[in-house]
Formats: structure tokens, sequence, C-alpha cells
């Protein structure tokens, strides 16, 4: 219970929750990091939310062939991850960030994207937490 559901079913089942989901679709042309979906979220390790690593799920592409996009995933203002596209179609990529060391609290998750040229457009991001 709690707000969690198990993925993957059965014993080797993840407990996660679904903490963010956004599917509005936001571009760029920007050579820097500019700043496109966030959200804060609670990390609580007496109340059930000490989460211990966050699953992000991205469908991004870059309009340009021969060029990259770059989502970065930051928390609390900190580069924690990076995805890169250089695929001409929506392409959903993954990634883990451990966030064992966050301090209980509200944290801030931020998703900034730049490119190397042309446009890179993102639309659907999706956040789990697991224990």
């Amino acid at each position: 219970m709690g707000g969690f559901s198990t993925i993957g079913g059965g014993a080797g089942g993840l407990s996660m929750a679904l903490i963010a989901f956004d599917d509005t679709e936001l571009s760029t042309t920007s050579t820097s990091y500019t700043s496109l979906k966030n959200f804060r979220f609670i990390k609580d390790s007496t109340g059930g939310m000490g989460w211990n690593k966050l699953y992000v799920y991205a469908e991004a592409y870059q309009a340009t062939s021969g060029q990259t996009t770059y989502l970065g995933i930051y928390i609390d203002g900190t580069l924690k991850a990076e995805i890169t596209w250089t695929e001409t179609s929506y392409t959903l990529k993954s990634t883990v960030i451990d966030i064992s060391t966050a301090s209980n609290g509200i944290r801030n998750f931020d998703a900034r994207m730049k490119v190397t040229g042309g446009t890179g457009y993102l639309r659907l991001l999706e956040v789990y937490a697991s224990i």
C-alpha cells in the first residue's frame, strides 16, 4: 500500500512509486542547458518515502541530422545524469539516479535540455522512485 505499485510482478517485482509524469511537448535550440520540466518531491526515510533511486524515462529526439540533444537531470541544482539523442524521431530512453545519500526533506528535480545545433524536442517524462 502506501502509494506503491509492484512493477514486474511476482517475487522479482520492484516496489516503485510514480512521482512525476509530464507528456507536454517542449523544444529548445539552446546550446546551454535550459530548464524544461521541473518538480519537487519529498524524501522522508521515517515516513515511508526514503527513496534510494529515481528511474527516469524520457522520450525525445533531435530534428537535425548530425546534431545531438542532451537531457540533463539535476537534483537540487546538481547534474546527476545525462541522456543523449541523435535520433530524428521520438525515442524512449532511461537512466537511474542514486539518491540514497540525499537528506530528508523537499528535493528539487529539474530536467534541462541543450543541443549541439538544430532543435531538440522532449515529450514524455516519467519519474519513478524506489526504496
